[in-house]
Order: C-alpha cells, then structure tokens, then sequence
C-alpha cells in the first residue's frame, strides 16, 4: 500500500507554517472537582505554547510561555498554567494555546474532573484558524437516562445562536 504523504496538491494548507491557536470554549464547571489539560506535541522540534485564559466577560489573561518536547504528550492540572492571579476566579470561560508551526502540530484536551460527583466531561480544541462554516454540527449518542452538559463558545464579535434537537 502507498502511504499517503500530504503535499500542495492534496491537502490544502497541511504545510503551511506560521502562527496557530487552539480553542477550548469552557475551562471549568460549578460542579466540577478540577481540570486537568492533556497535551500533544506532534512535532519533530520543540514548541514553545502560550496559554491565554478568557473571562466570561472577554479580559484575555496570559499564562506564561511553556515548552513541549518533539513528540511529548502530558497531562497537568490546568491551574499550573493560569496565571496565578487568576487561579481561583469562578468566571473564566474558555482558553486558547498558541505556538508557531504546522497545523495540529501541537493539540490538547481539558477534562473536567468528577462533574457533580459524576464522570468526566472531556472538552477538545477548536482550530481557530478553520473558519471553512459558520454552522457546526454535532451529534452524540446517549443511552434513555443520560445526561449531557453542552458548552458553546464563541471566540468571535458576533452573536452566537446554539439549537438542541432530541431525537
């Protein structure tokens, strides 16, 4: 089998290198017992990261800059990247990561540790450059006694309308 090696010709932008951001639209939750960040370094050097925290309100809070080693993947609690001013606000919504590279060269994963003394809410990053619609779909399964908390972001100026359909 050939391996499938991307270039100019068949995928769009996959090469590209320069500044990329990454965005997590809700970093906490009332009932939730921590956060905890997992990170992946996909790339053949070092990446230097930039944390940037989000109020609710919009104030942007700049964590300071970590490295990730080529192909390191960790997981952290969140709140050794806030910075330290900010560590126990109750109004934060989303973050962003910023690093210069590829596309997905670096990516990451918040998980939302024992919501209401349950399981683990599990909330993954946007690449804010991929604008390509102003409509996301989304679907998840979930048994009969299910429940489901949704977070909508919006890293925008525009206003931002979200759609629930049971099916």
């Amino acid at each position: 089998k050939p391996k499938f090696s991307p270039t100019p010709n068949n995928c769009n932008g996959c090469t590209q290198e320069g500044r990329q951001v990454i965005y997590a639209p809700l970093v906490d939750l009332s009932g939730s017992q921590g956060t905890e960040i997992n990170l992946n370094c996909r790339s053949p050097r070092v990446v230097d990261v930039t944390p940037t925290f989000f109020a609710q309100q919009g104030q942007a809070f700049v964590g300071e800059t970590f490295q990730m080693q080529p192909t390191e993947v960790k997981t952290v609690d969140l709140r050794t990247l806030m910075p330290v001013s900010v560590r126990n606000r109750k109004d934060l919504g989303g973050m962003t990561l910023e690093y210069t590279g590829g596309t997905l060269e670096m990516w990451a994963q918040l998980r939302l540790m024992k919501v209401n003394r349950g399981n683990s809410v599990d909330i993954g990053f946007s690449i804010l450059q991929d604008q390509r619609s102003t409509i996301r779909n989304a679907v998840w399964w979930m048994p009969a006694d299910g429940e489901a908390t949704i977070a909508v972001g919006n890293f925008g100026h525009s206003l931002l309308r979200a759609k629930l359909t049971s099916v």
